[in-house]
């Protein structure tokens, strides 16, 4: 299943900035992080009729921070190189494969690797892609879980940077 995806133009290569506006922004988002190559990563396939889980588990939360930190990178580098190829950036949506056919084959193929990638990123932090959606969505009208998603995001980059230096060292 193809996923949902968007791009902010970054402003600034600050990925700290970027982020306390992308997971406002991430979480400010309709029922799914749904945008057109402008914005953020987006998964649309969520199952519509399935039971919302109301409660988000603090290890939800911590993988949920970790993918949207960890598809950040590639977002950034999916949309340097398609502006690099067309100058502006078109929106994509790839839960919407025929959208893409517009595309030229490279940008075509930048699009879906990004897409392939952002979901494997999803699943490697520990969530389906229904669920990443469906914390996406649970977020939107709980501000306790957004406010929760924020401050997650914030110490998962605390403790990134400074355990880079460490293995830097190493």
């Amino acid at each position: 299943m193809m996923t949902k995806f968007g791009f902010p133009k970054p402003s600034d290569r600050c990925l700290s900035r970027w982020l306390a506006i992308a997971v406002i922004s991430v979480i400010g988002w309709g029922a799914e992080i749904s945008t057109p190559l402008s914005r953020t990563p987006t998964f649309s396939w969520f199952n519509q009729t399935a039971h919302a889980q109301s409660r988000v588990s603090n290890l939800e939360v911590l993988n949920y921070a970790n993918a949207i930190l960890d598809i950040e990178p590639i977002r950034q580098n999916a949309y340097e190189q398609i502006q690099n190829q067309l100058g502006s950036v078109p929106p994509i949506d790839c839960s919407q494969p025929e959208n893409l056919n517009g595309l030229t084959p490279q940008v075509r193929q930048i699009a879906n690797n990004y897409c392939t990638e952002s979901e494997v990123v999803v699943e490697n932090n520990g969530l389906t892609t229904e669920r990443f959606n469906e914390i996406t969505r649970l977020q939107q009208n709980n501000p306790s879980l957004r406010d929760r998603i924020r401050n997650e995001i914030i110490q998962v980059q605390q403790q990134r940077s400074q355990s880079a230096p460490a293995k830097a060292e190493q």
